[in-house]
């Protein structure tokens, strides 16, 4: 494994999809996109913390932001591991659960990018309904392209257990509903959690 994480998830997915089917090199690769995504997100929670008043109201954000984005994730894998075998893939589940280590460090990766200008806005503007409004659209968005990392690791492990076959059976249709609720479940898990993602 000469590509690094990051270069992986960015520009290397078959890789990654290929790594898993073939049960190489991905107990690291897993390690390291679990560790990415736990940095990203404390990351992200250190910067929307930023016009607190309290140093320690920072590490609570860091902690928060990884318990809304990966307990949400755990919480609902049973049901996503039911929902799409019903539906025709044949994603097993540890495998199932390797793509979603990476779709939450792609999420990360996308947090991290949109940082600095959750840092910007933060600072220039004075409307805390702005602020609200667009630190949950960032983490909405986060999610979105990681769902898209994942549907197409789903694909193309089903093609590659299926083989030969002209159809794996194996409906994405099915990867929406169960965003949909994901996404309930980020909003219940956030609303227990307290406001603090969106002061």
């Amino acid at each position: 494994m000469n590509k690094q994480p990051l270069s992986l998830l960015l520009k290397h997915k078959e890789e990654i999809f290929t790594f898993i089917h073939e049960k190489r090199k991905w107990n690291a690769i897993t390690a390291q996109f679990v560790l990415l995504s736990l940095v990203g997100f404390a990351l992200f929670g250190v910067v929307i913390s930023t016009l607190t008043p309290h140093w320690w109201f920072t590490g609570q954000l860091s902690w928060k932001m990884i318990a809304l984005l990966w307990g949400p994730t755990i919480i609902c894998t049973p049901s996503l591991y039911v929902f799409s075998t019903i539906r025709g893939s044949r994603v097993p589940l540890p495998e199932l659960a390797q793509l979603l280590c990476g779709m939450l460090a792609t999420s990360a990766i996308v947090l991290l990018a949109l940082a600095p200008i959750s840092w910007f806005f933060t600072w220039t503007t004075d409307g805390i309904g702005f602020i609200q409004l667009m630190n949950g659209v960032m983490i909405g968005l986060s999610l979105v392209f990681g769902i898209f990392f994942f549907a197409k690791g789903m694909m193309v492990l089903n093609k590659k257990i299926a083989g030969d076959e002209k159809t794996t059976r194996f409906s994405p249709d099915i990867l929406l509903v169960w965003f949909i609720l994901l996404l309930i479940v980020v909003v219940q898990m956030s609303d227990k959690l307290g406001p603090w993602y969106l002061q």
